[in-house]
Parts: structure tokens; C-alpha cells; sequence
């Protein structure tokens, strides 16, 4: 059998182990305070990341090609010691993000520097045929020249 009890009854019964003290003045007020992480990010990925433009259209098609949709994921992830960590994918159609995250954490990165450092950039899943109308964006990818203008590519680009 299931027994149910209202809040009331449960407060009631509890109510005797509890006890309520009193402040005490003597006690010194606590101040926690951390280091403020680095909120300004870098935005010249590919100079840490030099196949970024590679190894990223290589590492989404698949799910560019399974989803499908055009968008523009902002992407933000924390660099030390050449470990790529803390990557965020934010924007853009949603299913992406995993994708997006895995791919990024996976890239082969170093800017030299022990300390952690933050970077942004943007990955826009785009129509080929769009970006070749004039978006100011290279297209980063290999296009063969049978390739359908239906073929959509996919650009890393500097958050703006």
C-alpha cells in the first residue's frame, strides 16, 4: 500500500529535530571571491588552429549532409597548453551543436602560450551556390567542378 502525506504532515513531523538558533554577532562576515576568467575571446582561430579550415568541413559533412539546414553556429572553446576544452556551440539549427562541439574538441591547436585563452569564430552551413553569389566569405571546402550547385559547404569564419 501507498502512503501519501501532505507537506503539512511531513513539516509537522520534522518540526521537533529542527532548531532554529539564534545569530550570532561574533561571527565574522566571509567574502569568497575568484579570479575573473578572460572574457575578451581571440578571434584569429586559424593561427592556432591551422587545419581548422580542413579538418572541420571534412569532420561535419556528415551531419550537414543528415540535417541539412543553412545557419551560422557561434562557437566558443578555451585553449591551454594545446588542449582544446569547454567548447560551446550556441545559434543556428541546434542539431548541429553536438556535431560542432565534438569536431572542435577534436582540432589540433597551439598558440604557445601555458596560460588558458578563449576563441571565437562562427561555422556557417551554407548553400554552395549562395556563397558563390557574394557573401565575402571563402568557401572552405573542395568543390569538384560535377559537384550539383545544391552541394552546400560549409565556412569557418571569424565572429564578428
Amino acid at each position: 500500500m501507498i502512503r501519501t502525506h501532505s507537506l503539512a504532515s511531513v513539516l509537522l513531523a520534522v518540526a521537533p529535530f529542527v532548531s532554529a538558533a539564534p545569530p550570532s554577532a561574533s561571527l565574522p562576515d566571509v567574502e569568497i571571491s575568484a579570479p575573473r576568467e578572460q572574457t575578451t575571446a581571440r578571434t584569429d582561430v586559424a593561427a592556432v588552429c591551422p587545419q581548422i579550415h580542413t579538418a572541420l568541413p571534412d569532420r561535419l559533412a556528415r551531419a550537414f549532409y543528415t540535417v541539412g539546414r543553412e545557419g551560422v553556429v557561434q562557437v566558443q572553446f578555451k585553449l591551454q597548453e594545446g588542449r582544446v576544452s569547454e567548447v560551446r556551440a550556441s545559434g543556428g539549427p541546434r542539431s548541429y551543436h553536438t556535431s560542432v562541439r565534438t569536431a572542435v574538441s577534436e582540432l589540433d591547436c597551439n598558440s604557445g602560450s601555458d596560460q588558458a585563452e578563449l576563441f571565437a569564430f562562427e561555422i556557417a552551413f551554407v548553400n554552395r551556390a549562395q556563397a558563390a553569389s557574394g557573401s565575402g566569405v571563402a568557401d572552405t571546402t573542395s568543390a569538384s567542378s560535377s559537384a550539383p550547385s545544391t552541394v552546400a559547404s560549409l565556412m569557418v569564419r571569424q565572429s564578428l
